[in-house]
């Protein structure tokens, strides 16, 4: 009879699991940021759907181990709170930073069986490759066409990247999509690749599949990333696996020969020409400690946003020197709390990861960890550190997944 309760709640779990995490995808996907922004600004920054299903999961995932990482967690946001309450003027802004960079981080903390953890990857899969076959499809008709099919979307966006798709145009525009500012479809882009690759290969257990590779590649093409195909460049030689070295090389090959006869290489080789690979960030980074402007602190920051006064006591585009998330965060919150979150993102995934000897899934995480900090996804407001800290739950409960079925461990 013990038993028979036991599974009874175990299936309830797995089940109110399953459904907590297809809110959160229709939330961060379908129901995207962008889309959220024409029911007021407030909604566009926060995605209250998001928060309450995180909400549900502590609920329904409580554990000893969980409350104790959670304590750690609240502390870090104490700490946050009385360091903000000197120098935020308003505690909505507080309130704001708390909803959109300290709640995601729960995400990470999560673990869930084996079973949920299967059918929601699938699941994740299944809707971010429908997603990025229909982004590409849009930019390559966009590229064949030379039209502006997303300015029929932009109505529905958020008032500044509509007006960006709305200027977008000319030979060397950029992909933007209804997710929005074209480093961000990058970042899509590379998740994308590196969970179709975990997918593969940990639950179907099968070959790489070539596709993947193609969408990708032609996507980052399109959105004319630097450093974004750099890293895809990485990933695949680090990454995907062939039935032989030779094969991999005849694809790798013959993509490139194609890529460069269509010409999508042609905005990034641009972009290589005229600018640094940083365009222009690490420059600008410069020109502002020569000045000596605002200096770092390291219990307290400038504020939310605070980055952009910059430019008004400047004759360039000063804020561009922040468009790196750590150092907009050391602005705007102090380096203290700037390290604090970079525990929860990078050093924690990476402790776990080597203890679970999983080199594919440390390489898959560093990839998309080094993209995004190449631009300000991660500080600007919306869902983007919540598609990041989701990306990293599965990273972390498909590595904790292999690491015990080796070590015949109970889940």
């Amino acid at each position: 009879m013990e038993l028979d309760i036991v599974d009874v709640n175990l299936n309830a779990r797995s089940n109110n699991n399953y459904k907590i995490f297809t809110v959160i995808y229709i939330s961060l996907f379908i129901f995207s940021q962008e889309f959220r922004s024409i029911l007021g600004g407030e909604l566009f920054i926060i995605n209250p759907i998001a928060i309450i299903c995180v909400a549900l999961l502590i609920v329904n995932n409580m554990t000893v181990k969980l409350l104790r990482n959670l304590d750690k967690l609240f502390g870090v946001m104490l700490v946050y709170m009385i360091s903000a309450s000197t120098y935020e003027p308003q505690l909505s802004t507080i309130l704001n930073t708390i909803c959109t960079t300290f709640i995601p981080i729960i995400l990470i903390l999560v673990q869930i069986e084996e079973e949920t953890l299967v059918k929601i990857f699938e699941k994740l899969i299944r809707i971010i490759n429908v997603l990025m076959i229909l982004i590409t499809i849009i930019g390559i008709l966009e590229c064949i066409f030379g039209i502006n099919i997303n300015i029929y979307f932009s109505g529905f966006m958020s008032a500044r990247t509509g007006g960006q798709i709305m200027s977008n145009v000319g030979s060397q525009r950029r992909m933007y999509s209804f997710m929005g500012h074209p480093l961000f479809n990058t970042e899509l882009y590379l998740i994308f690749f590196v969970l179709n690759i975990i997918y593969d290969r940990y639950i179907l257990k099968t070959n790489d599949r070539l596709w993947i590779v193609c969408v990708a590649t032609i996507g980052i093409c399109l959105t004319s990333s630097k450093s974004g195909l750099i890293l895809l460049g990485v990933a695949i030689v680090l990454l995907y696996r062939c039935n032989s070295k030779f094969k991999k090389f005849v694809y790798i090959f013959c993509g490139m020969f194609i890529i460069l006869k269509l010409g999508l290489l042609d905005n990034v080789l641009i972009r290589f020409g005229e600018e640094s690979l940083t365009s222009g960030r690490n420059e600008t980074w410069d020109k502002i400690q020569m000045m000596g402007l605002y200096p770092i602190k390291f219990f307290s920051g400038y504020g939310k946003d605070s980055t952009f006064n910059l430019n008004n006591i400047t004759s360039f585009w000063a804020s561009a020197a922040f468009e790196y998330p750590f150092r907009a965060y050391e602005f705007e919150c102090g380096i203290l709390i700037t390290i604090l979150i970079y525990v929860y993102i990078l050093i924690l995934p990476i402790i776990k990861l080597i203890k679970y000897k999983q080199k594919e899934l440390l390489i898959g995480f560093l990839i998309i960890f080094i993209d995004v900090n190449t631009f300000n996804g991660l500080i600007a407001s919306g869902d983007k550190f919540y598609i990041f800290c989701l990306f990293i739950f599965i990273i972390l409960n498909i590595g904790e997944l292999k690491y015990r079925t080796c070590n015949k461990l109970k889940i």
